[in-house]
């Protein structure tokens, strides 16, 4: 657990497997994970000031949830292929979530981001037992 306003940034990037990365902090401006495969759970909440997530290399995670960062704009997860549980909410300036290679999830809830929300995929396929997305999704994919 990460709790502290003085750190810079996370950037760890030879990471490749983690149990849990569960991140509460301010002022933090981003968390870099690019070599990060699999997880068991990745939790991001509350983060004043956090503009930047890099996971561009997970694949999966049974828990993914980035909530309440008022700054983020960039979140990159365009490899994850499965997941349990996948919440991205109260993001107001997270205007693009592409998920193209997503088949798999239990749960999505896509919520409270920007308004005009661009997502990846159009969910006119089965890929989630329990989903919601807010908002227009004009662009949706």
């Amino acid at each position: 657990m990460l709790r502290n306003t003085s750190v810079g940034a996370i950037h760890l990037p030879a990471l490749r497997s983690v149990g849990v990365v569960f991140v509460w902090a301010s002022a933090l401006p981003s968390i870099a994970l690019p070599s990060l495969v699999d997880a068991v759970s990745i939790e991001i909440y509350d983060s004043v000031g956090l503009e930047s997530v890099e996971l561009s290399s997970l694949e999966t995670a049974d828990d993914v949830t980035i909530y309440g960062s008022p700054d983020l704009t960039d979140l990159q997860l365009a490899l994850v292929v499965t997941t349990g549980s996948l919440t991205v909410q109260a993001n107001p300036l997270l205007s693009e979530l592409a998920l193209p290679e997503l088949s798999s999830v239990t749960y999505l809830y896509v919520g409270e981001n920007a308004p005009d929300l661009c997502f990846t995929p159009a969910l006119d396929t089965p890929i989630a037992d329990s989903y919601t997305v807010e908002g227009d999704a004009a662009c949706w994919f």
